[in-house]
């Protein structure tokens, strides 16, 4: 079996980054509903300078995402504007966690690769439980980001109860979160597919796992 490198108490595990990811960005969260709750504070005076300096930017990088019109309510641009900065912070510690990640990458394949073996299954039928496990990863992905960026309401009915829901805040770096646990259990299945050879290739790589 594969040897992981480094001492094996000392890697983090993936459950751990994630949940450290997920708890600063609802920290992140939090301030911005306090910021709301008590608008005179200190706090609240940061985050309306953090919000009005990286408007522009947040503007450029959420491009996809529409603006409301000119006649909206200030209550509901104010809203639209709050939650874009927070889905984008999301995006952002979510993206510096799975490239801080990178290391124990091979470290977290291996273990997947031996707990599968040693489950009984053969080479062939482990790297074809790894395939059909990265590819179903790739789908909640895709469906979890879709949700994050375009799953809120268009219609002037519910729009603002919304944007002006803690709630709606909250769910973002949930969301995020679940993604990027599944951003990483897809790479780690696909390295375990590279590791051990396509299925029905019939072809098995000497430097995977033996």
């Amino acid at each position: 079996m594969m040897q992981t490198s480094g001492d094996d108490s000392a890697q983090p595990k993936m459950h751990h980054v994630i949940m450290i990811q997920m708890a600063v960005n609802i920290f992140c969260a939090v301030l911005i509903i306090f910021s709301k709750e008590r608008p005179d504070t200190f706090i609240a005076n940061g985050v309306r300078w953090w919000i009005e300096r990286s408007a522009g930017a947040i503007r450029i990088l959420l491009f996809f995402e529409p603006w409301p019109p000119t006649e909206e309510t200030e209550k509901i641009v104010e809203g639209m504007q709050i939650y874009r900065h927070v889905l984008a912070v999301s995006l952002l510690i979510a993206l510096c966690s799975i490239m801080a990640s990178k290391p124990y990458l091979a470290d977290w394949s291996a273990i997947l690769s031996a707990k599968l073996k040693a489950a009984g299954y053969s080479r062939e039928r482990y790297a074809e439980l790894a395939l059909t496990g990265y590819r179903r990863m790739v789908v909640t992905v895709a469906a979890i980001t879709f949700l994050a960026l375009f799953g809120h309401p268009y219609d002037k009915a519910s729009i603002e109860s919304f944007y002006s829901s803690e709630l709606t805040i909250l769910r973002l770096p949930l969301l995020i979160g679940i993604a990027s646990a599944f951003v990483l259990l897809a790479i780690t299945f696909r390295r375990v597919v590279n590791n051990c050879g396509r299925p029905g290739s019939g072809r098995f790589p000497e430097d995977g796992i033996n």
